[in-house]
């Protein structure tokens, strides 16, 4: 979720072996910030990303492994990007 002032970071980090949510610049909310799973030993993973105004659902691997926050964001503001590195 994008303004260019508030955003989200999905980090699929292979050299630490885990998947972070990271939503320390989004919009202020209650709760922890930055969510953290071991990623699955498999070397596939199939992401499910659903979002709307106020939350956000990440399914991996057909919903063995799921994340769940609350995100505000304003109107005309929910965008995915991919960024590879």
């Amino acid at each position: 979720m994008d303004d260019c002032k508030h955003y989200c970071d999905l980090i699929v980090d292979s050299d630490n072996q885990c998947i972070v949510l990271d939503r320390s610049h989004a919009m202020k909310t209650d709760g922890e910030l930055i969510r953290e799973i071991k990623m699955p030993e498999q070397a596939d993973i199939q992401l499910q990303i659903l979002a709307d105004l106020s939350s956000l659902e990440i399914f991996l691997n057909d919903g063995e492994y799921v994340m769940s926050s609350r995100l505000f964001t304003h109107n005309n503001v929910t965008t995915l990007q991919c960024m590879l590195s």
